[in-house]
């Protein structure tokens, strides 16, 4: 499945938040890193001499054995592991084992994993209920997130419930401001109201404030984006009220870490 394709899938409908903000700015994000890579400088050409390459080969072997042994003597000693950090009152943690990173949500929160729940009888009672609430059968409210590779939802209030989707893709580095600012203004249903970049344990991030509507509702949606090496993992949190959300994404990323 292509990544525009996938993507594509974070629009939730109903009483579920539309997950716009993370659609937009991941399913692009090729177009961001799209830059052809500098040409490499000329190569060394010229011949060496025989007696200097033999003497080269000596110094370099002598380097080597000489490298070899620090090499080996540090490898003795690796540094201790950073402790992780400490969970927050009302959290648990979540495990996002495709990246095999670790964070804190709200321990009401309930857990939606796709891939596990494709028929009812694997779907657990309390996202059953959770689907009730919203006026869905179960196999649909999991259904809305087949795209996403993990959920967290909190339990509706007005028929609308705050979450959190969480996935991953091989999208190369964070996009830069301008082109964010350029793919909100173009679609013109969020309204960014501001763009942080922030190291974090296990790479760089960013951090994405946005508002919108949902059928006259007011939305707040954060989208946190994180380069993990060859993959960025991307959080889209969004709710009716901004300090839920702010909180929430607070909490990921105070608490986000490697396992």
């Amino acid at each position: 499945m292509s990544v525009m394709t996938r993507f594509r899938g974070l629009v939730a409908s109903l009483a579920l938040v539309p997950l716009l903000s993370g659609c937009l700015v991941v399913s692009a994000l090729g177009m961001a890193n799209g830059q052809a890579p500098a040409a490499a400088g000329p190569s060394a050409t010229s011949a060496t001499p025989a007696s200097a390459s033999s003497s080269a080969s000596s110094a370099s072997s002598s380097a080597s054995s000489s490298s070899s042994t620090t090499s080996v003597t540090s490898a003795t000693t690796p540094p201790a592991p950073a402790a992780p950090p400490a969970l927050p009152a009302g959290t648990r943690w979540a495990t996002f084992d495709d990246q095999q990173v670790r964070f804190a949500v709200a321990s009401a929160w309930i857990e939606i994993k796709p891939a596990t729940m494709q028929t009812a009888a694997t779907i657990p009672a309390d996202v059953k209920a959770l689907a009730k609430k919203l006026g869905l059968s179960a196999t649909e409210l999991v259904k809305r997130f087949d795209d996403v590779d993990l959920a967290y939802l909190a339990m509706p209030v007005g028929g609308y419930s705050t979450n959190l989707a969480i996935l991953s893709a091989n999208t190369g580095s964070l996009p830069d401001d301008e082109w964010v600012k350029e793919t909100y203004s173009a679609n013109g249903k969020l309204k960014i109201l501001g763009i942080e970049r922030m190291p974090t344990p296990v790479g760089d991030g960013m951090r994405i404030s946005a508002s919108g509507s949902v059928r006259s509702m007011s939305i707040a949606a954060a989208t946190i984006i994180v380069d993990v090496g060859r993959d960025c993992v991307i959080f889209e949190i969004a709710g009716r009220k901004r300090a839920d959300v702010d909180q929430a994404a607070a909490t990921l990323l105070s608490t986000l870490h490697s396992i």
